[in-house]
């Protein structure tokens, strides 16, 4: 028998792989976003060197002209992003408040007694609370100072040098062969992506937070950290991995960048004593306590003959206890991932890596460099050709 607490851990931990689905879409989506400013770049740099022929003659004024544009055009790409992570974090934040406890009634037998954050709390919490020391305004802001101090430095440094346009935009956004990942721009992505994946973990823990803040006395006192939904664990999530916090108390992931450990709240069967089942639980608790004492076909509490009831309540309550279940044991997302569906450790991992992993042997600590980083096809077989080999996949 599976218990609520059981399922409501096992659920949470295939959320926080669906939210790391979310990050790595959002990621994605938002660098294109700042990749659809490079034609017009490109095209401005080309138009100053058709200008300015002779390198000796480039003057301080002229480049920084050339830097402004560049800055203008760039910045609207940096508006874009702003735009679409505040909106992406203020509706995922208002989803997640409403989540836990439309997943709690779900799973409970107990008719339990839960409320969602409002929408208000949810958006004050995202537009006020820091990640990592900034809010998500300023942490576009400072990623986007970041990005120009890059691209004005290689501009600057290709112009006096007398590079080609080819070359400057080999150095500046990264060549074709290599998936743009060898330019000066693949560190403002690689930063950027590690922001979003870090923002919506932040905002999905916090959502989770205030949801048990606000429902303590009905869920009971406590949560456990668990590190081990990471296929890596860093040193200071793995020291807390397992430890019991009081609500409200103690570290709350994340922890660090590209964090995904959670703290995982639990139902204490005690606080539920005094909730009535739902009616579909009891029904078919009517039907168990009477096949077990021949009392006939028998689902509701009403019919039970004379003498029964009050036995019944006894075996009710007792069942309620272990149908709600004490903290579950330690579960590695290794261990949970390996028995998913097929289909959806497609979804997970893509259909590619998916066969690499349930034909190949390849374990998931090897689709990922230790940033956390997604490693590519190309840079797995390199590393993994004999799990190529098993799986029949051509890189």
């Amino acid at each position: 028998m599976t218990t609520a607490n059981e399922k409501l851990q096992s659920r949470l931990i295939k959320h926080q792989a669906e939210l790391e689905w979310l990050a790595n879409h959002t990621s994605d989506r938002v660098v294109e976003l700042l990749r659809k400013t490079e034609p017009l770049i490109i095209e401005r740099i080309a138009a100053f060197i058709r200008r300015n022929r002779n390198p000796k003659q480039y003057e301080w004024k002229r480049l920084e002209a050339l830097r402004a544009v560049i800055r203008t055009i760039r910045k609207e790409g940096w508006a874009a992003v702003g735009k679409e992570l505040n909106e992406l974090a203020m509706q995922l934040a208002i989803e997640e408040a409403k989540h836990w406890p439309t997943e709690l009634r779900e799973i409970m037998p107990t008719q339990i007694d839960v409320t969602a954050p409002t929408a208000a709390t949810m958006r004050e919490i995202v537009k006020s609370k820091p990640i990592h020391g900034r809010v998500m305004a300023e942490w576009v802001s400072k990623m986007f100072e970041d990005d120009m101090v890059r691209i004005s430095t290689k501009v600057q440094a290709g112009m006096l040098a007398g590079e080609t346009l080819d070359n400057m935009m080999r150095t500046l956004f990264g060549s074709e062969r290599l998936e743009y990942r060898d330019g000066a721009t693949t560190l403002t992505q690689s930063q950027l992506k590690t922001v979003v994946r870090t923002m919506i973990h932040h905002v999905a823990s916090d959502a989770r937070a205030e949801f048990v803040k606000a429902n303590a006395a009905e869920l009971g006192g406590k949560e456990r950290f668990v590190a081990t939904l990471d296929s890596r664990t860093t040193p200071l999530c793995g020291s807390l991995d397992g430890k019991l916090f009081p609500i409200g108390e103690g570290p709350q992931p994340p922890l660090h960048y590209n964090c995904r450990s959670a703290r995982v709240f639990f139902i204490d069967a005690e606080s539920q004593l005094n909730r009535p089942f739902k009616s579909v639980v009891e029904k078919d608790l009517v039907e168990e306590y009477a096949k077990q004492n021949n009392l006939g076909s028998l689902s509701k509490r009403n019919a039970l003959p004379y003498g029964h009831k009050t036995k019944f309540d006894k075996f009710a309550m007792k069942r309620k206890r272990e149908l709600i279940g004490t903290i579950p044991g330690d579960t590695k997302f290794t261990d949970w991932f390996a028995n998913q569906s097929e289909s959806f450790q497609v979804k997970a991992l893509g259909e590619t890596r998916a066969k690499l992993y349930q034909l190949g042997g390849l374990k998931l600590d090897k689709f990922q460099d230790i940033s956390g980083r997604k490693l590519t096809l190309a840079e797995l077989y390199a590393q993994n050709k004999s799990a190529f080999t098993k799986a029949g996949v051509k890189p």
